[in-house]
Order: structure tokens, then sequence, then C-alpha cells
């Protein structure tokens, strides 16, 4: 699912934040995905869980299989680096300018992108109580459309869906924490991790 989203995300020209600019518009957040891949007639279910602090600039992205936490990708404000929790590896992801998720931002959608119907916003949606902006993107992958709906709340994605001929994943906010306490050391790697 991580993969679909990203190709959706590269499609989504947004330029680099300066360093005054707040990713959301809330300090801090909990907010906890219910995730599903279809694909071949198969369904696979997950979880992930987004945990961010300073506005965005400290995040943690956990993801967990059959209810295992299996992988985590953090920003610590300085550096990004993902966790592989089973072989207890930490490996390095760049300078974490901007934390780990996509954000919800029209504004920041090209205007070419607008101008052709690439992209398109949409009406209001509740996801987990929350009045969401949504919007449209569709992308060509290997020559087939990809289209992929999100819905945001002060620039935090609460919802994609994203529908190919191949495949469909859906990742829908069922909890929101805002403004929570969010622990110190989701923005560290445990101790005892192989550096790679």
């Amino acid at each position: 699912m991580k993969i679909a989203l990203l190709l959706c995300a590269v499609a989504f020209v947004a330029q680099a934040p300066t360093a005054a600019t707040k990713k959301y518009e809330i300090k801090s957040g909990i907010i906890t995905y219910q995730t599903e891949i279809e694909m071949a007639g198969m369904k696979i279910p997950g979880k992930e869980v987004l945990y961010f602090d300073d506005y965005g600039l400290k995040e943690c992205e956990e993801t967990y299989k059959d209810g295992v936490l299996t992988e985590s990708f953090v920003a610590d404000g300085v550096d990004r680096f993902k966790l592989y929790h089973e072989q207890k590896i930490k490996v390095a992801a760049g300078k974490s300018t901007n934390g780990t998720a996509m954000p919800f931002n029209w504004t920041q959608v090209s205007q070419k992108d607008k101008d052709s119907g690439a992209a398109k916003a949409g009406p209001k949606e509740t996801v987990a109580g929350k009045e969401c902006d949504t919007f449209t993107m569709i992308t060509k992958t290997a020559g087939m459309d990809t289209s992929t709906v999100y819905a945001g709340w002060h620039r935090v994605v609460l919802s994609s869906k994203l529908k190919s001929a191949q495949m469909s994943s859906t990742k829908i906010a069922v909890k929101v924490e805002e403004n929570a306490v969010v622990p110190a050391d989701k923005f560290k790697a445990p101790a005892g991790y192989t550096v790679r």
C-alpha cells in the first residue's frame, strides 16, 4: 500500500516548505488508520498509526501486520530513518525536511494538474468525526489511470482511496487524537537496534 500511495504522492507536485512553514495546522496528534489492499481477488487488511509533534516537523508512522508492529518510519526533526522491529534494524532515509507523511494541501497541487483535470477539488467529507476537504488526483502508471481521493483536516490526510485497473487500496482514519501528548521515544530508535 505504501508503494501505491507513494506513486500518487510523486504526482502530487508540492513546493518544499520553508523553515517557517507549518506542515499541519495543529501542533500534535495521534491518528489511527485502518488499511486494506485488494488485488487479484485478495483483501489484505492492516493498521497504521501516525504520531506527530511540532506541527509535523517530528513524525512517526507505524505499520502493523496481524496486530504486531513491524515497521516505523520516523522523522526526528533532523533526520529520517526506518525501523524494522523484528530484525531490530535502523536504516537512514535522508534529512527530515518535512516529516514522513504526505500533507493534505490543495494549494500546493500544481496549476498544470488543476488545469488539465488531473486534480479536482471535491465535496466535504466526514472522516472519524472530522469535517474534511477532499480532492482527487489522476495519474498514469504503465499507461493505466490511477485515481486517488484524499480527504484532509488541518492539512492532515485522514483518508486516501486509490483505485486502478489492477488494485485498490484504502487508508481511513478511525480515531483522531487532536493536540495529544506524544511520547518523545516515538521519534527515537529503541536501544539495541543495529544501524545500517
